[in-house]
């Protein structure tokens, strides 16, 4: 076990967890977390050893001679427990031909071996249990069974083999010709053998016994699919017999950040009979400048190892940042005295410095912000098993989208990532794979507090800083995820300062005790942040939300809020938002429809399940954009835009702390109620980082008279950037300058004779051009024929209900707010008055509704002319049932009060059209959905839609589709023949092929299994307008409510709108 250095640091054990008596047989290795590994190499960084420099600036191991890939077919037998697996099938003689073959990399559960379970705190093998660990329940514990030959080249004879496998879960033994290598568990980071002794020249074979749980599986409770497999790439290389074992290049910074300073350790090993005498040089370059050069001499004895140091010091260096990721090549060249290369490595390294100073976390001296994300390494078609390409389409979308930071939620990543963060710039929150939520916090039974479990705390914290600690992009070390807190994680953050002090160290589960150098509390609301930002005392650290607004579903709601807080006090450094990507996996109903699996869609009905709570993402499983990720991307944008109508000017401010704006220009585009009337553009808009300057406009002054102006500003790319195409929009701003202001909708009276007649079940209106009827039953229309066509089938309903979303399950609105849902059912009384307005020649239709027992009334007034035009003003009135103290707002805990009512979802209309209806257009925000705490990113403009393209299907079915602040809208057929909406004021509303019901998952999700893709779209289309909306918020998912200003207390409301044919 590894020394510990505790700094004369006195711990307090409050208990240690003792295993309980049973009867379980536990496996000396497997079940043993004091074994974690067996004839494992030590950890060392990510390089390969090349034969030459061309090849290893070319960096393509395939085409090195010492390079064999493993990857692809092998013989795989797959069993349900350690008891029934083949347990000699390593042996040389044992025939393994008709077993089945498996794809490495992969995980055997998507390829029929076993169930993809889906659990987030509670582990999968005890999940209707408490756990016991070490002890895996007997009975169902896979094993799966590898196997396949290879070939050692004549070319490797007399050179040193090994082999290196990415990435097995979850633990692992390995034989090689029959004979035991070794054993391994850690299951993100990789296991390499010396496999020397145990191969020949020509053909060998090679065994894997991989388990699906072990002890590790108690350190590996992350919150994701609890799948099983070889998950990354699996090869052999070959080295000589002297070796560079490892290296750690610190490339800091100086005090005055402009000069770099380089200090280079390297580790030499030889396995040599006699004593080598060669050489060793290390070059710097960039753009194939050779900024520093220095050669050793090399005199190590034989079977022995040599720690050889250089340093430097780089005036005027070119620094790394997640703005301007400048790197340098570092090539280590290994000779013999003769010097001929034994071997080279070249990797890209990066200058720049990371220290707490003021409780500020700075990188180069500049207090940065985070504008992260967690993500999972997730692919919808291969699980845990994620291509290169992939990856690079990842970073791709976070640059385009603002995001400076990713947190490896909750493992180290596949090491090809950090290299593509190097390389684009995205600091890098490295985090080990250590996670034990199951066993919960309380220092008597978290594995965190419990010494049995140290030296696997520790393994798997310094293995992941060996092979990570040369990234320039990795500004934070991260000891794990939700493990509690203790005397292990005390002395893993010990043992993190005592190898790397260039970054800091982060634990979230230290809360505010010593061994985090940032408060990271994961979904603290906006007082928590606050109040922190406040505190005069005992707040010497940033914070750092490890994790914050939840995006699961329709989420995302007050966004900005958080934003602003960040940018407001400097304590507040920004996060992590939780989290990237959906992690539905593809599947295919009985028919063969695609779509998105979750929690509960595999296995028979106990597969422990946690639904949907994996579906978190900016991004939906395939990687198409949820509606959300454009606000993340307009509120993490790093410049700010403002107009001055009075001296026509536009104000730029740049919040880039490294990156001034020389690559950019400006369009702007002036709009008058939605249409472009004068545009233009800015070439010159080079601000300064954290600057900001003004720059004139031309604009004729006749056009500041017109009503419901507004300015759009566009910031975009002169010259490409790294995967950013030439006029990208990097930024974007829409300002008003003078208001929407309307307060009625034009309505004319009747030009031409209106008939209308009524019985006891309708009233019917007739015009020259339409026909209206009114169900006085239900109090809705019931026909509304325009031109003999039919386009309201019936409509006009007031609803205050919305199928939930993901938040409004987490914060039990469905069943708090179920009163509403059915509002009108029961014993309610409606008053219906139809009378005709003789001077106007309207036919009016009143109606009004007690509900809730009497405690509030529903007023609707129709208002219809002889053009068809149709007027509806709804009103809610409150007579009893409110709240003085209003206890139902954001963050709330808690039950309604007796006697008084909850808040509203909305407050609007249902309506219900012919299919032919299928076009939108709308002046409003958009193009893209968007809510009242969620609009930063939908400019209000002119936009056209068809309905099938309107809603936003989330994997599970919810409320969707909403648009605001909405002047007008037309829905037509093909012809150009429909209706036009105009608000008496903003309204909001939805349009689709899915009734409310379709989307309801009822009072329950977990009881239902819905599937966005697997709906099938009604004939009908579904229109709902609304005067309010309620938000969908986003600091969690299973407790808060959004901010308390996007509520709908139960309170007086009104709003109104006309419905106006479109005749050919």
């Amino acid at each position: 076990m590894n020394k510990i250095i505790f700094k004369n640091l006195t711990i307090i054990l409050i208990s240690f967890y003792c295993n309980k008596t049973t009867s379980q047989f536990l496996d000396p290795i497997v079940e043993n977390p004091n074994v974690v590994e067996i004839n494992k190499l030590p950890a060392r960084s990510s390089f390969f050893p090349y034969e030459s420099i061309d090849l290893a600036s070319y960096s393509d191991i395939e085409k090195s001679s010492r390079f064999i890939s493993l990857n692809g077919k092998w013989f795989f037998k797959w069993s349900k427990s350690p008891e029934s697996r083949p347990k000699e099938f390593y042996k040389n003689e044992y025939k393994v031909d008709k077993w089945d073959k498996l794809s490495v990399p992969s995980n055997w559960q998507l390829h029929g071996y076993g169930i993809p379970i889906y659990t987030n705190i509670k582990y999968p093998f005890s999940f209707y249990d408490e756990p016991n660990p070490p002890d895996i329940p007997d009975g169902y514990n896979p094993v799966g069974c590898y196997r396949r030959t290879f070939n050692i080249p004549t070319m490797w004879d007399g050179k040193r083999i090994y082999i290196s496998l990415g990435a097995v879960k979850s633990a692992f033994y390995i034989w090689v010709n029959g004979k035991k290598v070794g054993y391994s568990q850690g299951s993100k980071l990789p296991a390499e053998f010396d496999l020397t002794k145990f191969v020949k020249i020509g053909e060998n074979n090679i065994s894997l016994e991989v388990y699906r749980w072990s002890d590790g599986s108690f350190l590996e409770d992350q919150d994701f699919w609890r799948l099983a497999g070889i998950e990354r790439d699996v090869y052999l290389y070959c080295r000589e017999d002297i070796q560079i074992r490892d290296y750690f290049s610190v490339c800091d910074l100086d005090s005055s950040f402009e000069n770099g300073k380089l200090n280079l350790r390297l580790n030499l090993q030889s396995y040599k009979n006699k004593k080598f005498n060669g050489l060793l040089n290390v070059k710097l370059n960039i753009d194939k400048e050779v900024i520093f050069n220095s050669t050793a001499i090399l005199n190590i004895n034989k079977n022995d190892s040599s720690i050889i140091n250089f340093s430097a010091s780089i005036p005027n260096v070119k620094k790394w940042s997640a703005e301007i990721p400048n790197l340098y090549n570092l090539q280590l060249l290994l000779k013999d005295k003769k010097g001929n290369i034994i071997e080279a490595i070249s990797k890209m390294v990066g200058f720049r410095n990371v220290q707490m100073k003021n409780a500020q976390l700075l990188v180069n001296g500049m207090p940065i912000i985070i504008k992260g994300v967690n993500r999972h390494e997730h692919d919808f078609k291969t699980g845990h098993v994620v291509s290169k390409e992939s990856m690079l389409q990842d970073i791709k979308i976070m640059k385009s989208n603002n995001i400076n930071a990713v947190r490896t939620c909750h493992y180290p990543n596949d090491p090809y990532w950090y290299e593509l963060c190097d390389k684009y710039g995205l600091y890098v929150y490295d985090e080990a794979n250590i996670e034990s939520h199951g066993m919960h916090y309380d220092l008597n039974h978290t594995l965190g507090n419990n010494p049995l479990w140290l030296n696997a705390h520790i393994q798997r914290t310094k293995r992941m800083i060996e092979r990570d600690k040369n990234h320039p992009s990795i500004i934070a070390w991260s000891l794990g995820n939700e493990a509690g807190n203790g005397y292990n994680f005390y002395n893993t953050y010990l043992l993190a300062k005592n190898m790397d002090s260039s970054r800091i160290v982060v634990y979230e589960r230290a809360l505010e005790e010593w061994n985090t150098n940032s408060i990271g509390d994961m979904y603290a609301d906006y007082k928590r942040l606050e109040n922190y930002a406040k505190r005069k005392k005992n707040a010497d650290r940033p914070f750092i939300l490890c994790e914050y607004a939840h995006a699961m579903g329709n989420s995302l709601g007050g966004l900005k809020e958080y934003i602003d807080l960040f940018e407001k006090y400097e304590k507040l450094q920004g996060g992590f938002i939780w989290d990237f990507q959906d992690q539905g996996l593809l599947a295919k109903d009985q028919g063969g429809k695609e779509y998105f699996s979750y929690g509960g869609d595999y296995g028979p009905d106990d597969t422990p399940s946690d639904h949907n709570f994996l579906n978190n993402g900016l991004i939906k499983a395939d990687k198409s954009p949820n509606p959300h990720m454009h606000e993340v991307r307009k509120v993490y944008q790093n410049i700010d835009v403002r107009f001055h109508p009075l001296n026509k000017s536009i104000d730029v401010q740049n919040k880039n702390f490294f990156k001034d704006l020389s690559n950019y220009y400006l369009d702007w585009e002036l709009l008058e109620k939605g249409n472009i009337i004068e545009i233009g553009r800015l070439n010159n808009i080079n601000v300064k980082p954290r600057k900001n300057q003004k720059f004139n406009i031309e604009i004729d002054n006749t056009f500041f008279n017109a009503s419901d102006l507004l300015i759009n500003v566009f910031i975009r790319l002169k010259n490409p950037e790294p995967l950013l195409e030439k006029d990208f929009i990097i930024a974007r701003e829409q300002l008003e300058i003078n208001p929407y202001n309307r307060s009625f909708v034009i309505f004319p009276p009747s030009s031409d004779e209106l008939s209308f007649f009524q019985d006891n079940k309708k009233v019917y209106v007739k015009g020259e051009s339409f026909s209206f009827e009114f169900n006085k039953q239900t109090a809705s229309i019931s026909s509304y024929i325009l031109n003999e066509i039919n386009i309201i089938s019936k409509g006009g309903n007031v609803n205050f209900w919305r199928p939930p979303t993901d938040n409004d399950y987490g914060a039990k609105t469905p069943k708090l707010y179920n009163e509403w849902k059915n509002v009108f059912n029961g014993k309610n009384s409606t008053k219906i008055d139809v009378s005709k307005d003789k001077i106007n020649g309207f036919v009016l239709i009143d109606c009004i509704s007690t509900i809730l027992n009497g405690d509030a009334k529903v007023f609707q007034k129709y208002k219809i002319n002889s053009n068809g035009e149709i007027h509806i003003y709804n009103e809610l009135k409150v007579i009893n049932g409110q709240d003085s103290i209003n206890n139902l707002q954001a963050g709330w805990e808690g039950n309604i009060r007796e006697g008084t009512h909850s808040n509203i979802y909305r407050f609007g209309n249902q309506f219900e059209l012919l299919s032919e209806f299928k076009n939108i257009n709308y002046y409003g925000r958009g193009p893209t959905e968007n809510e009242i705490d969620r609009k930063q990113a939908a400019f209000v403009g002119n936009y056209s839609s068809s309905v099938i393209e309107f809603l936003n299907m989330y994997a599970r079915p919810q409320y969707s589709g909403n648009r605001t602040d909405v002047r007008w809208f037309k829905i037509t057929n093909k012809n150009g023949f429909g209706i036009k909406i105009e608000g008496d004021s903003l309204i909001n509303f939805s349009a689709s092929h899915y009734s409310q019901n379709d989307l309801d998952s009822g009072p329950i999700k977990k009881n239902s299994q819905k599937h966005g893709k697997l709906l099938t779209p009604r004939e009908n289309i579904f229109l709902n307008i609304d005067g309010f909306s309620m938000g969908v918020g986003c600091v969690d998912s299973w407790k808060s409510l959004p901010m308390k200003e996007y509520l709908l207390p139960y309170q007086n409301y009104k709003f109104g709108y006309a419905i106006k044919p479109i005749k050919n």
